[in-house]
């Protein structure tokens, strides 16, 4: 079974931002994500157009589009699921968990990826 692991602006940024620093970790780490199938990458619209954005105003337009296409063939390929919101996010999850595992009345830990000091954290 795959895990979930939420990746947030600052992890998508240093990703396709090649002169960030963060690069070179972010890539190897996702890369990881990507080509194992342990884990199942999970981001929002909202972030996905911060980050097509950022890109376009911090490094070019090109960027931004190969982001975008990266996107689109990540959801495509089922490795990335793409939710309207965070909320919407986490009630899947809650559904899921709820429905699998009613046991326990708490949310499993999601891991979280994001920028600032490259690190894998957890949502709760």
């Amino acid at each position: 079974m795959t895990q979930p692991l939420f990746v947030d602006t600052g992890g998508w940024v240093a990703y396709f931002d090649k002169a960030d620093n963060d690069h070179v970790t972010f890539k190897d780490c996702l890369s990881q994500a990507i080509c194992g199938t342990d884990w199942l990458l999970h981001t929002s619209d909202y972030i996905i157009d911060e980050t097509a954005t950022f890109l376009r105003y911090h490094t070019s337009h090109a960027t931004a589009c190969i982001a975008l296409d990266n996107f689109r063939d990540l959801e495509a390929s089922g490795l990335l699921s793409c939710h309207s919101s965070i909320t919407t996010f986490v009630d899947e999850l809650r559904t899921s968990f709820v429905s699998t595992k009613i046991r326990n009345s708490r949310l499993p830990t999601v891991p979280l990826l994001f920028s600032a000091k490259p690190r894998i954290s957890t949502m709760w």
